[in-house]
């Protein structure tokens, strides 16, 4: 089942079973090409000003297996989670994508994204770990909410039922908690997920707001908002885990 019309800008096909929401970029070219991002499975498709949805459309389905095919080689790959170390060019993720770590010794302590770099300014390398974990709790406290909001104001509105609470955590045995009272958890760990998985916690804990077990109505209506979820959940499986 397809979930509600994307934007404009944005479609969707059915690429094995999942609905895969692709990204419409409008350029000065004079074809059209798909791409798919090894970091996070997303799906961008590049057309020609003045291309008809139709055409689009058309030649997308024309590729769904090319699509699936790519998507679930990426997502099958033997290629390892990135371990975490504290040490120059060192990888670390955050919203999916690889940064090489960048350490300063500086009388001031934080962290910043420049291109490729993960900066991280400290003012002794013994506090990199820690002033590492407390960029990613400020994040998460600003960008899973942002985030979060558009997916609860849409469930409140079909459900009648919204979280009593959201709080940030950092635990090891699980990405987002709902409790019976309402209150929803969630593990600052998500800011090293892609954005599309961070979507599928965020959903997945809604869903506990109506059904508080995993049985199938849970993961029925779990489909019913995000019928990609399967895919989605394979992908954060394979890209990071809170238990590292």
């Amino acid at each position: 089942m397809l979930s509600s019309p994307p934007p404009a800008d944005r479609g969707q096909v059915i690429c094995d079973g999942d609905v895969v929401t692709y990204a419409i970029v409008r350029s000065r070219r004079r074809t059209m090409s798909i791409t798919i991002r090894r970091s996070d499975c997303s799906v961008s498709v590049r057309v020609p000003d003045g291309t008809s949805d139709q055409t689009i459309r058309r030649f997308v389905e024309d590729k769904r297996e090319w699509i699936t095919v790519h998507r679930r080689n990426i997502l099958n790959d033997n290629s390892e989670r990135i371990a975490r170390r504290y040490e120059q060019g060192a990888r670390h993720l955050y919203m999916g994508h690889a940064y090489s770590l960048r350490i300063i010794i500086s009388g001031k302590e934080g962290v910043e994204l420049d291109g490729e770099d993960m900066i991280v300014s400290l003012k002794s390398i013994d506090r990199c770990q820690k002033v590492i974990y407390a960029w990613y709790a400020r994040q998460a406290e600003t960008v899973i909410l942002e985030i979060a909001r558009p997916w609860i104001h849409s469930f409140a509105e079909r459900s009648g039922r919204r979280p009593s609470a959201i709080k940030f955590v950092r635990v090891k045995s699980y990405w987002g908690q709902c409790s019976s009272n309402g209150i929803i958890k969630f593990n600052i760990e998500l800011m090293r997920a892609p954005r599309q998985c961070i979507e599928y916690i965020v959903i997945h804990e809604l869903c506990h707001l109506v059904h508080h077990n995993h049985s199938p109505r849970f993961h029925e209506l779990v489909g019913t908002y995000m019928p990609d979820w399967k895919a989605r959940k394979a992908l954060l499986e394979k890209t990071v885990s809170c238990r590292d």
